[in-house]
């Protein structure tokens, strides 16, 4: 038994913990021959070869089966396995990906949990879930029973990836200019998920650069009279002092001023002092 389970649940506390349960024989069976929330106190599970077995050849089963499941990277293809059974219509590659049964998307699941024991628990008074050897510390309440969770992962070792929203008001004089995503338009505000290999810390400041469309003959000028960075919890807020603007390819570099925490409400000055 995994000791920091085993510490949290008690001597009378059950768990089970399901790596990728397979599908073949056992997918939308009866609960008594699959793994089932009636199995153990606490039943948590990772989906890391979802993919339908008889035409994609994925050997996990996509149907929730736990208390919590999660579904790294959607549960069906993992980061850094490229040579995924049924990708290919090559019949030599299937024949390949068949040949080596325990691929890499289903092994991924136990590397994932590996990963996870003996880390410190991040999350404050355990309020959010996470996937692996923690998992047992979220309280599954009613509301939240069969939940489903969602997260990404890194391609190679250490597999674990800090989220990040970061939500930016543009200020300029420039006109709405078109993107790939979407246009820029000055006084809009605008939010990114970003996945980061490493944790910040500590903002100081945050710096972007513009980066113009190949058919795009202008060259705008932006800045931003806000950025706010969310870790979880916390939120750290970033105002410029005198708002300014970038030139395509210049960066342009917005300075920390007050630390929010908890959705406080923040304030941005409007003179160096």
């Amino acid at each position: 038994m995994d000791e920091d389970r085993q510490t949290h649940l008690g001597a009378e506390g059950l768990f089970s913990g399901g790596l990728d349960p397979v599908e073949p024989y056992f997918q939308e069976t009866d609960a008594s021959v699959r793994l089932d929330t009636s199995d153990a106190t606490f039943v948590d599970v990772i989906h890391t070869d979802g993919l339908p077995f008889n035409s994609k050849l994925g050997l996990g089963m996509s149907q929730s089966v736990g208390h919590i499941d999660f579904y790294p990277n959607g549960g069906e293809l993992m980061p850094g396995c490229s040579a995924n059974k049924g990708q290919s219509k090559d019949l030599d590659a299937v024949w390949q990906g068949t040949k080596k049964f325990d691929d890499c998307n289903h092994v991924r699941s136990y590397e994932y949990y590996i990963e996870s024991i003996g880390k410190c628990f991040p999350c404050a008074d355990n309020k959010c879930p996470l996937m692996g050897s923690h998992a047992d510390r979220f309280t599954v309440t009613d509301e939240v029973l069969k939940s489903k969770y969602f997260l990404k992962t890194g391609s190679s070792k250490p597999f674990g990836r800090y989220s990040y929203r970061v939500t930016l008001t543009l200020d300029g004089p420039s006109w709405p200019n078109p993107g790939f995503m979407g246009a820029l338009v000055s006084g809009w505000t605008y939010e990114v998920l970003l996945d980061a290999e490493l944790d910040v810390g500590v903002v100081t400041e945050v710096t972007f650069r513009w980066n113009n469309h190949i058919f795009n003959p202008m060259k705008p000028r932006y800045g931003a009279s806000k950025v706010e960075l969310q870790r979880g919890e916390d939120n750290i807020i970033t105002c410029s002092w005198a708002v300014g603007q970038a030139d395509i390819g210049e960066d342009f570099t917005v300075l920390q001023y007050t630390v929010s925490a908890e959705g406080s409400d923040y304030s941005c000055i409007t003179e160096t002092g």
